[in-house]
């Protein structure tokens, strides 16, 4: 796995959502530093992956997709001593062109939730190459932990960590985890299809449909759904007025 440069002081927000394989070309323009060849492949390599048990998800910040990373279904296919269907994290690349703002801890922050609303399990695993020491730290202040011994990765012995997504202070279910995961994958819909410009105006729609939440076919939903769109317009802009 790749080294997503932290910097917890500048952490940013992104919202981790699904990628079809028909939408690939969407990350092609990630890039991956040299530095960082021997633990990830090119996104380019790892968007043509075959094996449909790896699912592929995208990075997101306001407007701009910022990273890239694999939901392996059966990471017991790569560590054989783990049980079957464990599903595994892999191939995470935050583009070396928007490294060192703070994406990389920003993704680890919310991909606990994340990974519970879609696939409901109880924990996650990845491996790592063991000198990859950067990326090993900043997996250890997100709550992964080593677990048992190293084994053989494709370029040396990788540690293998395990993220527990059911902890008493995280339940594996919530009872509005399905309405969270829905309203994720709407935000994802609009941020492809609505251009900028129109989005605040959907927004505003959906705020006011909402407002009527007890009539026939419209809902209370509509409210937080109607703000969240909204500010796909309204953050770019004050970040270009504080620019």
């Amino acid at each position: 796995m790749t080294a997503p440069r932290a910097d917890d002081a500048r952490q940013r927000e992104v919202t981790p959502a699904p990628l079809a394989r028909a939408d690939v070309a969407r990350v092609q323009h990630l890039t991956l530093p040299e530095a960082q060849s021997a633990f990830v492949g090119e996104i380019a390599e790892m968007t043509a992956e075959p094996d449909l048990l790896q699912e592929f998800h995208l990075v997101a910040s306001d407007d701009e997709i910022v990273g890239f990373f694999k939901i392996d279904r059966d990471f017991s296919r790569r560590v054989p001593r783990l049980p079957s269907r464990a599903h595994g994290l892999r191939g995470v690349l935050i583009g070396g062109q928007y490294q060192g703002r703070g994406f990389g801890g920003a993704l680890f922050a919310v991909l606990p939730a994340y990974v519970k609303g879609r696939y409901s399990i109880g924990e996650l695993w990845l491996s790592v190459d063991q000198t990859n020491t950067h990326a090993i730290a900043l997996y250890e202040r997100h709550g992964w932990q080593a677990d048992g011994e190293a084994h053989q990765g494709r370029c040396g012995p990788e540690q293998v960590m395990r993220l527990d997504l059911a902890g008493p202070e995280a339940p594996l279910e919530t009872p509005d985890s399905g309405l969270r995961a829905w309203l994720r994958s709407a935000l994802e819909t609009v941020r492809r299809r609505v251009p900028p410009g129109l989005r605040f105006l959907l927004g505003l729609l959906l705020v006011i449909g909402g407002g009527f939440g007890f009539l026939p076919i419209l809902g209370f939903w509509m409210i937080p759904l109607g703000v969240a769109v909204m500010a796909l317009d309204i953050r770019p802009l004050i970040a270009w007025f504080r620019r």
